[in-house]
């Protein structure tokens, strides 16, 4: 799917690191973290069930983000200090998978955005005391750069939640 399109999805649980982080502190983040929920899901029997993930809450031009560096699971998971668990909104979502390098990310992202709007579709987002927050906007990482070296080849799934 490299065209974006509308999908209805179920709900998903996930266990998940909250990070506030600039986009180049982000990067370094990933490799380490993925591999502590990862751990962290089986030290409590818990298993993954889908692909590693970003979750955007927000992400000010310029300024600290404020993220979820996580796994979708199956099992009893609940939040301690360290990671916290949650669940994916089940409803409509405007979804676009990029194929390549992860410098291509934020044009695939603008590029889904314009998507929507020029089909009249808005995000549903909350209002908070700190602005609005996506009730879901994700990137999942479909290709384990570890498997696969090329970075032409990797596939990244862009998901954003639509207001009803």
């Amino acid at each position: 799917m490299a065209h974006p399109e509308i999908q209805q999805r179920e709900a998903v649980d996930y266990a998940a690191i909250p990070l506030q982080v600039t986009m180049e502190e982000m990067t370094a983040a990933l490799p380490r973290l993925w591999p502590e929920v990862h751990a962290w899901l089986s030290q409590r029997g818990a298993r993954p069930a889908g692909a590693p993930f970003i979750r955007y809450l927000t992400a000010p031009p310029g300024g600290e983000w404020s993220i979820e560096i996580g796994i979708p699971a199956v099992g009893e998971i609940s939040s301690d200090d360290r990671v916290v668990a949650g669940s994916f909104p089940a409803g409509r979502y405007a979804v676009m998978v990029h194929t390549g390098p992860y410098e291509g990310l934020g044009s695939a992202n603008a590029e889904l955005q314009a998507w929507a709007a020029s089909a009249a579709l808005t995000f549903q987002l909350d209002d908070t005391a700190q602005g609005s927050v996506w009730r879901n906007h994700s990137e999942f990482y479909l290709t384990d750069p570890g498997t696969e070296p090329d970075p032409a080849k990797w596939q990244t799934e862009i998901v954003y939640l639509l207001a009803d």
